[in-house]
């Protein structure tokens, strides 16, 4: 029997651009079937046309830059709370948490502060002491007035316990849903010429440093029958597109929005996920990725790090390197081709326990009692 919703007003506050990040999608929509009322505070220019009636968008302007650009954002979301009316607050990372958490504590009214990573161990916080020890005190005291505080993964909920001194710490992963109707995939070996005996490994993502983008082109100048499909957008985008046009089995396709990522994962024979530990907040990373190559029945290749080896080894559903070197690299490359047909069963399993249908029951449940 489907529960009554609250006639309450939630509030979410992202400094991200929401159609950008599925799982920002996920958690409005997952939280829709509890309140009435559900308002995102975001960083958008123009929101386009979505089916949820009881989703209200503002915008809180462009994606901000330097520390100008944060005050600004910040003194928007804090008037925005303050003059408006609701029940409940979720805020996402530090530069939410801050303005949330004061008109919070002047409202009496719920917070949950979700933490997508170790914002103060990010690569733009490296070798920044004093920025690292503003953002430090921002969230100590967002933190200390917050109802409820979730992360991504358990290392993460193991660090922020530790710092702030906290009992709990929920996590609620990003996994996506389990696809209801399976679109044909991308029939990649026609579209870029590719032999049979070729094998296919693709990266979707943001096309950033630390995401292994430029080691993997470099690595498979030893491997010529693998060919690596990228897409998405980013700071590397130029990068790509010349590296593609000089190496013959790089390909970039450019980016596509997340139904038709589903199409070209699941016309690949492996997903990359090559996290690069260039910060700690990369170190303890678990990506949405992993989960959606998984969903697709693609194995992974992945970098030994502790929450991605966790997964992929517990459900079998690729290899993972034994070090981060070139040569570690390619030994589980090679292995992955020769195993690329021996996942499917364990895959199967993964999609079906690995659900949002199953993990946002997490989410709900940090909300009862509100």
């Amino acid at each position: 029997m489907m529960e009554t919703k609250q006639n309450k007003h939630l509030v979410l506050v992202y400094v991200q651009n929401p159609w950008y990040y599925p799982h920002i999608e996920r958690h409005w929509r997952a939280l829709s079937k509890k309140y009435v009322q559900i308002t995102v505070l975001a960083c958008f220019s123009e929101a386009p046309q979505q089916s949820l009636s009881e989703v209200n968008f503002v915008s809180m302007g462009e994606l901000p830059q330097g520390i100008i650009g944060f005050l600004k954002f910040m003194l928007k979301v804090w008037r925005w709370l303050l003059w408006h009316k609701w029940d409940i607050c979720q805020a996402t990372d530090p530069p939410c948490l801050f303005p949330a958490a004061l008109v919070s504590k002047i409202k009496f009214r719920p917070l949950v502060y979700f933490s997508m990573e170790l914002f103060q161990h990010t690569p733009a916080l490296t070798n920044k002491k004093l920025k690292r020890k503003i953002w430090y005190k921002l969230e100590k005291f967002g933190v200390k007035n917050s109802s409820k505080v979730v992360t991504v993964n358990q290392s993460v909920a193991d660090r922020l316990q530790a710092k702030f001194k906290l009992n709990t710490v929920n996590v609620v992963r990003s996994i996506p849903e389990v696809q209801k109707e399976q679109k044909a995939p991308v029939n990649l070996r026609s579209r870029f010429t590719l032999a049979e005996d070729d094998f296919i490994l693709i990266y979707q993502g943001a096309l950033e440093p630390g995401r292994g983008i430029e080691f993997c082109c470099d690595a498979l100048k030893q491997r010529s029958k693998v060919h690596f499909i990228i897409l998405g957008l980013g700071e590397l985008e130029s990068w790509v597109q010349e590296r593609a046009e000089k190496q013959s089995n790089v390909h970039y396709a450019g980016a596509f929005d997340f139904v038709e990522l589903m199409r070209w994962a699941t016309g690949a024979q492996a997903g990359l996920v090559w996290i690069e530990p260039i910060a700690e907040s990369y170190r303890l990373s678990l990506p949405g990725k992993l989960f959606e190559y998984m969903h697709n029945l693609t194995p992974v290749l992945a970098s030994p790090l502790p929450e991605i080896s966790r997964i992929v080894q517990e459900y079998q559903v690729g290899i993972v390197a034994k070090d981060l070197k070139k040569e570690g690299f390619l030994q589980a490359l090679d292995a992955l081709v020769a195993k690329k047909d021996n996942f499917g069963e364990d895959l199967l399993r993964a999609q079906k326990e690995l659900s949002w249908e199953q993990e946002q029951k997490k989410l709900l449940e940090v909300y009862h009692g509100f």
